[in-house]
């Protein structure tokens, strides 16, 4: 697996739903390709040192999410199409992003310009 999870015991948010998201950031960065096979159940949670019940949780929401479809004996995988995201969501995600971004980086902005220069060049 080229790509990690990480849990993080002080949020608020279910260790279920911290899983499921990042699997579904993966998915949409392409570092979880289209048929990649997920780890079992039970060795990501013994690898998370989760109960498996959380782990089969986040793939079954992921799984109704269209993000990953399971085949009985054989595993959980990335489906071969990830759902397309709704426009609204897409937008707000991209506006959370782009907030945290600059949050994070505000030490290194000189100016809006000089950002919106580097976006467009990036783009």
């Amino acid at each position: 697996m080229g790509w990690s999870i990480r849990i993080d015991e002080r949020s608020p948010v279910p260790i279920y739903e911290q899983i499921a998201e990042q699997v579904r950031q993966h998915v949409r960065t392409g570092r979880a390709a289209p048929g990649l096979q997920l780890p079992s159940v039970r060795d990501l949670a013994g690898h998370l040192a989760v109960n498996p019940l959380t782990i089969a949780r986040a793939y079954v929401d992921l799984e109704r999410g269209g993000f990953v479809v399971t085949r009985v004996g054989r595993g959980t995988f990335v489906a071969p199409e990830p759902p397309v995201m709704p426009e609204a969501e897409r937008r707000r995600e991209l506006e959370r992003r782009v907030r945290q971004f600059v949050r994070e980086n505000r030490w290194l902005i000189r100016s809006g310009d000089e950002l919106r220069g580097m976006v467009e060049e990036s783009l």
